[in-house]
């Protein structure tokens, strides 16, 4: 069954990652133009293990023309775990607000422990079509057992606007010592 969620997933970002390809063949990228701005985010710095975890992000590109997501994933401070590059939708390719989410293993799924005491850091950072980027913001993330914070309250407005999904594998990366991973 995940077998066919992801070949599933793999066939849209596919797809969608042409479609932000072919918008940006009707770009002009003679000029650098302007970088897309985050203008502001917000994560829950904790979450139970399991759970999804939601990052919020508020972006403009004067340009009108923000193509991809960087997203970096850091565990701890050994420097780089992962980097994928997220399409937008075209609909987003001037202004955006809402989150991406990630899907994180339950404790049955993946080795935990191997976290130790230190977290994650999810860097995430903006594309246009003329390779403009803009600044990364970092969220750091740690599990718990204790609930995540309500959203605040300047956040509700787009509290139901799913951007996108943030594409790592934390449970191969959990399980690699314990024959689960690749």
């Amino acid at each position: 069954m995940n077998k066919k969620i992801y070949v599933l997933l793999a066939f849209s970002i596919l797809i969608s990652g042409c479609a932000s390809f072919t918008r940006c063949g009707k770009t002009s990228t003679s000029g650098k133009g302007q970088p897309p701005v985050i203008l502001d985010s917000y994560a829950p710095s904790h979450i139970r293990p399991g759970e999804t975890w939601r990052v919020y992000l508020r972006a403009k590109d004067p340009d009108g023309d923000m193509k991809q997501m960087i997203q970096i994933l850091v565990w701890g401070g050994s420097g780089p775990f992962k980097t994928t590059f997220a399409p937008l939708r075209a609909e987003y390719s001037a202004e955006m607000g809402g989150y991406f989410f990630f899907r994180t293993p339950s404790p049955a799924q993946a080795d935990y422990n191997r976290l130790g005491f230190v977290g994650l850091t999810l860097r995430i950072a903006l594309l246009d079509c003329q390779k403009n980027k803009s600044e990364y913001v970092e969220f750091p993330l740690d599990f718990t057992f204790e609930a995540a914070p309500d959203l605040p309250p300047e956040w509700q407005d787009v509290a139901d606007r799913s951007l996108g999904a943030i594409m790592f594998d934390l449970g191969d990366m959990l399980n690699k010592n314990r024959g689960g991973g690749n």
